[in-house]
């Protein structure tokens, strides 16, 4: 009976429970998995952006593999995330004239060092004009993904099916 080595069985492992379901992934079904883990990662409340993917992966009914890469990405871009909080809070207050002086990632990452609730009394119209940015522009992403038929209910249709090749066809 031969025995198999620790880097052996993790490679096993990893082939068995991570390659080989990403593998099946069409890419079709990669891209909606991306673009949901990249929208819900990069809403502009830090702590919030996991819930707010999940959010998106129940709407647009994404399978395991799919919500697996979706949180990981999710996660990979929250420093995006905070680094892009002033600067979407500062387009929203361009459009309603709202003062935004105070919308500086000093005050953003000095009102984090103090907790969850510190940074939303400090910083809460920072991230409301954050938010109503991200908003506008997740719709337009979705919009222009629904329209191509990328973002559908029920994603998981395969990108050979007649309705993907119209929409890409047509493009």
């Amino acid at each position: 009976m031969s025995s198999l080595s620790a880097k052996e069985k993790i490679k096993m492992w990893v082939d068995a429970n991570i390659r080989s379901p990403f593998s099946k992934l069409s890419p079709q079904q990669r891209l909606v998995a991306l673009s949901v883990g990249a929208c819900g990662g990069l809403f502009p409340i830090p702590f919030a952006t996991t819930a707010v993917t999940m959010l998106f992966v129940l709407l647009v009914g994404l399978n395991a593999p799919q919500t697996t890469l979706a949180i990981a990405l999710n996660l990979l871009v929250a420093p995006i995330e905070v680094a892009a909080i002033p600067s979407l809070a500062r387009c929203a207050g361009m459009v309603t004239g709202a003062d935004t002086t105070a919308f500086t990632a000093a005050a953003l990452l000095g009102s984090m060092s103090d907790g969850v609730f510190a940074l939303l009394s400090a910083s809460f119209s920072m991230l409301l004009h954050a938010v109503a940015t991200w908003a506008v522009v997740t719709m337009c992403a979705a919009a222009v993904a629904h329209r191509f038929g990328v973002l559908t209910r029920g994603s998981k249709r395969d990108a050979d099916s007649p309705s993907w090749k119209k929409h890409t066809e047509s493009a």
